[in-house]
């Protein structure tokens, strides 16, 4: 360790000359010192990384970026280097391309080697692609979300991506016609209990959700248990210690605890609930507690 310290600590670096265009340095290396690098930025403002030499021979670097800052790893050698900058005119090139459609909407992802924007024209014929969506942010991975579309519909689109230099990419490239997709058909989805809380109810009505929908008389007590609390009027208590007691979209569910309303009612009258038992012999239900209920759904009515 000691001989590599001292083997760094006798190299040196000097900067020769400096322009816009050329950094020109030279590197002496101590005959002890193993695994030196140096880090160059790649670009600046107005210029780029375009080569590297060593002596006069043209020699590899690899690309890494540190805290936002991307730099050219070099591995040392002795000798009088030239890092030659200029404009860059070289567009992104563009990869990994994967559209996600859906019944209106659409995801674009693509992937680009350089930061650069994002844009994606679209129309519903290959030659008027008369619609845009853009995100003006300099990434590597690029995604845009197409919406108001049309179901079971084909569209046509490509993807543009333009670096901080104004070079500008295309995909597919100009010369070949636009990628498509299409839409997807929408599922139909049973709407019973909206349907019928469009509807006006008198006191004497109760919507139900058992199965999706049913108008019932109503009872004196009756829960859906949607949303996440326990509805107003019931209570679930631990059943020992450690229980608890759950609510999540229609379902109320119990492990080692008990539910019920808070008021009490006299005897002669009806209980109508749906439920699933776990295999434990404790799981049951009674006119005063249930424990360890595991799925109890959508409350039912007394």
């Amino acid at each position: 360790m000691m001989d590599w310290l001292d083997g760094r600590g006798n190299s040196s670096f000097n900067i020769t000359n400096r322009t816009e265009n050329n950094l020109i340095f030279s590197i002496t290396k101590d005959a002890k010192a193993n695994g030196l690098q140096i880090m160059l930025p790649s670009q600046t403002d107005t210029v780029e990384l375009i080569n590297i030499t060593i002596n006069g021979a043209p020699i590899n670097y690899t690309l890494e970026t540190i805290k936002g800052i991307e730099y050219a790893i070099i591995n040392v050698s002795e000798g009088v280097y030239n890092a030659t900058f200029g404009v860059d005119s070289n567009p992104p090139i563009i990869t990994n391309v994967n559209t996600v459609p859906r019944d209106n909407s659409a995801s674009i992802y693509w992937d680009t080697d350089e930061v650069a924007n994002s844009r994606v024209d679209y129309g519903l014929t290959a030659l008027l692609l008369d619609n845009n969506v853009t995100d003006p942010d300099y990434v590597t991975t690029h995604n845009i979300e197409i919406t108001g579309l049309n179901p079971n519909t084909k569209y046509y689109y490509r993807i543009f991506s333009t670096d901080n230099y104004n070079n500008n990419a295309s995909w597919p490239v100009l010369s070949d016609p636009p990628a498509n997709f299409t839409t997807t058909t929408p599922e139909l989805i049973d709407t019973t209990v909206d349907d019928f809380n469009y509807g006006i109810t008198g006191s004497c009505i109760y919507i139900s959700e058992t199965y999706d929908g049913e108008l019932l008389l109503a009872p004196i007590e009756g829960a859906e248990f949607n949303g996440t609390t326990i509805p107003t009027g019931w209570f679930g208590t631990p059943w020992g210690g450690g229980g608890t007691t759950t609510v999540d979209n229609g379902i109320m569910t119990l492990s080692y605890s008990y539910a019920g309303t808070n008021n009490i009612y006299d005897a002669d009258r009806s209980l109508e609930f749906y439920a699933n038992f776990s295999d434990e012999t404790t799981s049951r239900f009674d006119n005063t507690v249930s424990s360890t209920l595991t799925t109890a759904e959508t409350g039912g009515s007394t």
